[in-house]
């Protein structure tokens, strides 16, 4: 930050957001609870946050099924069918049903088994899996057996595996969600079934088909026992997408998930040779636990052995004897047969050759679920709107303040300190004070580069007319400067709020420093701040009037999971209590002139601002040196051209041109800005009218060479146009190897 008078720490903030490191083979600690009122309060917060991932709330329209059956053939005590039937308008679920044969007179219980990441699926025939005889041994007890495709694989093929990320996880559109809910499907399936007791009803799955049934158990109590098969550890989460969802993991784990099944039965098996080995020591007895708390200890088994992941015939014995206890009120021991069926082929509807009929492919899926999202969303009240949004952003917590210091700084009092809550952020934040303020009135002011907003011409005015500021440098702003925010990571926002949710959380958190300042609060926003404010504003209370930058509104890209459901940014302002103000501010893009030079001097010396052109301490010029660069930009003019670009009287940066005649007339063009006018649409105007006055002074192309590191820059470059292409010979220094991307725009291109 530039004025030191409102730095508050001496470091970079010791903020958790900077640190922690959850991610799906972290080791998480055991939850713990102390009654089963508080962990009946926790399952359902849990619930929610479930169906929130995965893009199940509100629920989706349960539509006709149309189910098609298909008899496969009959063999040795059971009889196979292929089963298709529709989970949501245009798209299937695909399977197979096992049953007893001959039927028993009365109904029969029914086993939902999903399936893991097997390369075969439920086709598989191997030592450590055999679900053709698992699923014809189920039936030979007399179980109705139901066992489905994963998506993108077997007859599912409709959409791919790892359907999902991207822009699908601004609505919320995701594979765990879809599995999910052809699982609850599945269950309203088996229910419609005259054969099956509707109300004894378990799923079982293995490994990815562990995490399935994991999920399904703990959405839905019409399953009355469960078996997740090698997969609930404390030691790794799920490694497939169709695992992971934005927010699943940010509060919880897998062994807490499937902790609150309690005091449903359940049945565990390990193994030594996974992720599931310390299941005897660390998960099983933290679940045990909480069945104790509901007097449900007899209700919890487990079993583990020395092997490799599995679901081998050892764990299967103990499965059939685990359901039989639950589901058939039967204490017996079976024992399993090798199933002899037909090729396993004919299991299947497509044989590798196509997929059901209805969508086709991952883009016509996310067109129609994003528009059944969207037109359920509506539906719902205000309140129910906020409470999605509080869970996009985690806004809720309270704050805390650490005790002030206190300057003086021309004539204004500076109260300096962090503001906190029980997630560990660490807020720098400053309140001015103004010698004759009231007590009453006072702004919250915020804005992309920290508290430094408060030096803008329109915020002193403010303060002259006597009004209490508290500015703070919400996530990656201000003294946040230099820390190293990766997001990156392999399932990030599985496990964490994205940067734009954390700055959400964090206005909010300024907000109640703001109210516990003063009574009559107001809030101005600027660049990514405007952006959080409006994610932010219809959690906050009595805001007394609000301005928000419009064009930040308008361009800066908002990534946040599920806040397209809402609108956005400006979809939010809709739910808020308060009234509004969105305002343009005025962009000017001038030839510079003599007057710039300490504005671009200062811009140079930004280490922050240079570090992509070889000056990461920034490039630093005397202003002899300044005057002489600026005689030649006038004596240059037109074939070469300097820009000063100023938003509301603030220099914000520059842009240049450079027309080379020798080499076809192509111009060198440029643009740098502060960081705190960045991703506000400033560089694209800039930058555009830059290009347009190179082409109007004769250039026949223009072309830039950003640093292949800086990701930003180049897709700046690609919205206005520019395309890769080899650099030129002649920019090529000894004809060495360039370090940086050439692109390029033509003129009649354009």
């Amino acid at each position: 930050m530039k004025n030191p008078a409102y730095r508050v720490l001496a470091d970079i903030p010791a903020d958790h957001r900077l640190t922690e490191e959850r991610h799906t083979d972290f080791r998480f600690s055991p939850a713990r609870f102390i009654s089963r009122e508080e962990a009946d309060a926790r399952r359902e917060e849990l619930r929610f946050n479930l169906r929130m991932a995965a893009g199940l709330y509100p629920w989706p329209e349960k539509t006709p099924l149309n189910v098609r059956r298909e008899t496969v053939g009959t063999f040795d005590g059971f009889r196979i069918e292929k089963i298709m039937f529709e989970t949501q308008p245009g798209f299937r679920s695909t399977g197979n049903l096992y049953l007893p044969n001959p039927l028993p007179q009365k109904k029969c219980p029914a086993i939902l088994n999903v399936i893991g990441h097997w390369q075969r699926q439920r086709l598989t025939r191997e030592d450590r899996a055999d679900y053709p005889t698992q699923l014809a041994n189920f039936a030979r007890m007399g179980f109705v057996c139901l066992v489905t495709d994963m998506i993108g694989m077997v007859d599912s093929r409709q959409i791919s595996h790892g359907y999902g990320g991207g822009e699908k996880e601004l609505w919320l559109s995701n594979g765990l969600g879809v599995q999910l809910w052809n699982n609850i499907r599945a269950l309203d399936l088996l229910q419609s079934m005259p054969e099956v007791d509707a109300g004894k009803i378990g799923v079982t799955g293995a490994s990815g088909g562990g995490s399935q049934s994991l999920f399904l158990t703990l959405l839905d109590d019409r399953i009355r026992a469960a078996a997740p098969i090698n997969m609930i550890s404390l030691l790794m989460q799920g490694g497939c997408p169709c695992e992971n969802a934005p927010g699943l993991r940010r509060i919880t784990d897998n062994c807490e998930m499937c902790s609150l099944i309690a005091p449903r039965p359940l049945f565990l098996a390990g193994s030594t040779g996974d992720w599931t080995r310390e299941q005897e020591t660390l998960e099983a007895p933290a679940i045990r636990d909480v069945y104790r708390l509901y007097g449900a200890e007899d209700s919890f088994e487990t079993y583990y052995q020395v092997a490799e992941h599995q679901y081998n015939e050892k764990t299967r014995r103990r499965v059939y004897s685990f359901f039989a206890k639950h589901l058939m009120g039967k204490d017996t021991v079976w024992e399993e047969r090798y199933a002899e069926i037909c090729d396993v082929e004919d299991l299947t509807w497509f044989r590798d050759e196509g997929h059901a009929p209805g969508v086709d492919g991952d883009d016509e899926f996310f067109a129609l679920d994003r528009e059944r999202r969207k037109a359920a969303v509506q539906k719902l009240s205000v309140s129910e709107k906020r409470k999605m949004l509080a869970w996009m952003t985690g806004i809720g917590e309270k704050v805390r303040v650490a005790d002030f210091n206190i300057d003086n700084y021309d004539g204004i009092r500076i109260e300096k300190s962090v503001a906190m809550s029980a997630h560990g952020e660490m807020i720098p934040f400053v309140r001015l004070i103004p010698e004759k303020w009231d007590g009453k009135r006072v702004c919250l002011v915020i804005g992309g580069e920290g508290k430094d907003i408060l030096d803008r011409e329109e915020v002193k005015k403010l303060l002259c007319e006597n009004t209490a500021l508290v500015s703070g440098d919400i996530f990656g702003t201000g003294e946040y400067g230099g820390a190293e925010i990766s997001v990156e990571q392999r399932f990030f926002t599985t496990f964490h709020y994205t940067p734009d949710a954390y700055r959400a959380s964090d206005v909010a958190l300024l907000w109640q420093v703001t109210r516990n300042t003063g009574s009559v609060c107001s809030l101005r926003a600027y660049g990514v701040a405007a952006v959080a404010s409006a994610c932010a504003l219809p959690l906050l209370e009595g805001a007394e009037s609000v301005f928000l930058e419009k064009d930040a509104l308008l361009s800066v890209h908002c990534n946040i999971p599920g806040i397209a459901l809402l609108g956005g940014p400006e979809g939010c302002l809709s739910l808020a209590d308060c009234k509004v103000e969105t305002v343009c501010p005025a962009l000017s893009i001038n030839e510079t002139t003599a007057d710039d030079l300490e504005n671009i001097r200062q811009l140079w010396a930004d280490g922050e601002v240079m570090r992509f052109v070889g000056f990461p301490d920034g490039l630093h010029k005397n202003r002899e040196e300044m005057k002489s660069w600026y005689k030649w930009i006038e004596s240059s003019r037109p074939l070469i051209n300097h820009y000063s670009v100023f938003e509301n009287g603030i220099y914000c940066g520059e842009a240049f041109y450079e027309i080379d005649e020798n080499h076809g007339n192509s111009a060198a063009m440029d643009i740098k800005l502060h960081t705190f006018a960045r991703g506000r649409g400033i560089a694209a105007k800039a930058l555009s009218f830059a290009i347009e006055e190179a082409f109007k002074h004769g250039a026949k192309r223009v072309w830039v060479d950003p640093n292949p590191e800086n990701k930003k820059a180049i897709a700046l470059y690609e919205k206005l146009g520019f395309r890769a292409k080899a650099m030129p010979g002649y920019l090529c220094e000894n004809g060495d190897v360039p370090s940086s991307v050439y692109m390029e725009i033509c003129k009649e291109d354009k």
